[in-house]
């Protein structure tokens, strides 16, 4: 039979972010850049107050669901909650930090040539951190160079988080999947 697609999972594989025990710190990172496309002519230090709700949003539902990164935002930073203009902007300056801490396998892009050049379909499937969008991550692909050609499927809501097995049968199975 035939290989119709390779699937490749994105984090810890093709490209390694931060550690689990980094985390504190980049976190306080995405708020700070949060805090800085809010008011860009004051402090940016996140108070104890802020980082401690942070932590306690730092967790997905029983279910393994993601939890939107917007709607993690929306806890964060109420007074912007509806204004959907100003959620996408921190987003945006909530992924800065981890994407900056992105060093991409020396490996990846030649494998992922090989394969294309053979004529495999390829699929990036992965979590996405904090229930970040999509988009962003496709952006992050174009950024790291070479990998946007592949089919690419961030998980994003509706979606779930490692255990839960439906995370590759679904990309795979999604209407958006070609080969």
């Amino acid at each position: 039979m035939r290989t119709r697609a390779v699937l490749f999972d994105l984090g810890s594989t093709l490209v390694s972010y931060y550690r689990a025990d980094e985390f504190p710190n980049i976190l306080r990172r995405c708020l700070r850049a949060c805090l800085a496309e809010l008011k860009p002519a004051t402090g940016t230090e996140p108070d104890e107050e802020l980082f401690n709700l942070a932590l306690s949003l730092n967790h997905e539902a029983a279910d393994h669901a993601v939890r939107p990164l917007a709607e993690r935002l929306g806890t964060l930073f109420p007074e912007h909650r509806h204004d959907m203009r100003v959620v996408e902007r921190l987003s945006t300056a909530f992924l800065k930090p981890i994407f900056a801490t992105a060093c991409l396998d020396p490996d990846a892009i030649p494998v992922l040539e090989a394969l294309r050049a053979q004529g495999h379909c390829l699929a990036i499937v992965s979590n996405t951190p904090w229930g970040s969008a999509a988009r962003d991550w496709r952006d992050e692909l174009t950024t790291l160079g070479g990998m946007s050609s592949a089919r690419t499927r961030p998980a994003c809501a509706p979606c779930w988080l490692r255990p839960q097995r439906l995370v590759k049968p679904r990309s795979v199975a999604s209407p958006s999947f070609t080969t």
